[in-house]
């Protein structure tokens, strides 16, 4: 499935989905949510990386974090000071 701009949020029923948020442009997300007015049309399926077509239009309340630490058990970083580490 291919989305533009993915959220997990909750929406006024309580339910926890993923799903795209009905907006033009990104900075018009957070004003949005601010102002109760923000949609997003929900993705069926619970992990984010496997996830199908939109379903129904719903109204979001909350916006949460995309990934889970259960959905990356592992992250690798390298830094500038990389070099200087590894001497």
């Amino acid at each position: 499935m291919a989305w533009a701009r993915l959220i997990r949020f909750v929406d006024t029923k309580g339910v926890t989905s993923f799903g795209e948020p009905c907006v033009e442009h990104a900075e018009d997300l957070i004003k949005s949510l601010a102002s109760q007015t923000l949609f997003a049309l929900k993705l069926e399926g619970s992990d984010p990386f496997a996830l199908s077509a939109p379903g129904e239009k719903v109204q979001v309340q909350s916006i949460l974090e995309v990934l889970k630490p259960t959905d990356v058990p592992i992250i690798k970083c390298i830094g500038l000071n990389y070099m200087k580490h590894s001497k």
